[in-house]
């Protein structure tokens, strides 16, 4: 908190009473200067999740108590103050906690619905407790959704981030999902991640920048297709126009007077849109061994998370190795500020054997 104190919540095994929840208050040399437990009723399971604290000093704790979510508000000495049920019914869980200027108190974490498997369930509580709006999320495909990671926009509102399950969507399972939403609990816009592996992504945390509200989420993907279990994975996302870009080769392999295409795809992966968008693509070495054939000259506008591919055809002239860089251009709608993306990939014609190309992807800070 402001004073410097360090709040720790976890659960703590009983013999008795199974797991109570533990919430600890240690002063900035590490010293302890209280411990709270809290149990539900009889041998509940009961695990405490998250805690924050908001200007006024208040320290918020929630997480699951039996088979529905809880809310423990303390005063800074450990006081319990009030607590409320989450409200999420049987198999719901309190999983993040967040506060606003106002000293509202958000939470976040799943519920479980007939028909739908289990969604996102957000609650809004004031800060004497007394309990707000509630908010769902629900995948398109109705499958398992939960939120992990909560956090205030500087900028208004909050920041949910979490996993929603697309085994609807061909080779996917799990993505991650960041939503923002109002502070009456309606929901501004949704962005999605699958890794390039298209297997498991979980979002379990979130952080924005207080300067200009641009965000930071964390979590995890696996990479099976990599040889590799589970990685950190850590994506910022740019509160104005943001462009990405991937590169990428028709044919791997193209024979001498075969022609071949150079995809050049540009994300917009802020939150206001970017205008005049156009590409460039470049022959860094190797010129000698191909011409162009056909290439796009449109500029266009990509408003937020929109996708756009822009693709170049070439011929094979001769035998040889081609090294080729790309950029989008465009800008900020709000600023006319400029924003790129540049890339680069390399390809061999027919006959050496190539490895696909590798991309370095730079966004405009």
């Amino acid at each position: 908190d402001a004073g410097g104190t360090i709040y720790v919540t976890g659960y703590e095994t009983d013999i008795v009473e199974g797991f109570n929840w533990l919430t600890m208050a240690l002063a900035p040399d590490g010293a302890l200067l209280w411990t709270r437990s809290f149990a539900g009723f009889g041998a509940s399971d009961d695990r405490a999740a998250a805690v924050t604290v908001d200007s006024s000093g208040s320290l918020f704790v929630v997480g699951t108590s039996g088979a529905d979510g809880r809310v423990i508000k303390y005063d800074r000495f450990g006081v319990e103050q009030w607590a409320q049920p989450f409200g999420a019914g049987a198999n719901g869980h309190a999983y993040a906690v967040t506060t606003d200027a106002a000293n509202s108190v958000y939470v976040a974490g799943v519920e479980d619905i007939f028909g739908q498997a289990t969604n996102w369930r957000i609650r809004q509580f004031s800060h004497d407790g007394i309990p707000g709006w509630l908010s769902s999320y629900d995948d398109p495909a109705k499958n398992l959704d939960v939120a992990y990671g909560i956090a205030p926009d500087p900028v208004g509102g909050f920041i949910v981030v979490g996993a929603e399950n697309r085994a609807d969507l061909t080779g996917q399972f799990n993505n991650w999902r960041i939503n923002r939403y109002a502070t009456d609990g309606s929901l501004m816009w949704g962005r999605d991640y699958n890794n390039p592996g298209s297997n498991q992504d979980y979002a379990y945390g979130v952080a924005a920048d207080s300067s200009n509200g641009d965000f930071v989420v964390a979590g995890a993907e696996r990479r099976v297709d990599l040889g590799q279990s589970y990685d950190w994975r850590v994506r910022k996302y740019y509160r104005v126009a943001c462009l990405d870009a991937a590169l990428s080769f028709g044919s791997p392999q193209p024979a001498v007077g075969q022609t071949f295409t150079v995809s050049l795809t540009v994300t917009n992966n802020g939150e206001a849109a970017a205008l005049l968008v156009s590409p460039t693509l470049l022959i860094d070495s190797g010129a000698a061994y191909v011409t162009m054939v056909s290439w796009p000259t449109v500029s266009l506008t990509l408003t937020a998370t929109m996708s756009q591919t822009f693709t170049y055809t070439f011929r094979v002239m001769a035998v040889g190795t081609a090294v080729f860089s790309g950029a989008a251009a465009g800008l900020y709608a709000g600023l006319l500020t400029p924003v790129d993306a540049p890339v680069s990939g390399t390809i061999s014609t027919f006959p050496p054997v190539i490895l696909q190309p590798a991309l370095t992807i730079v966004p405009n800070p």
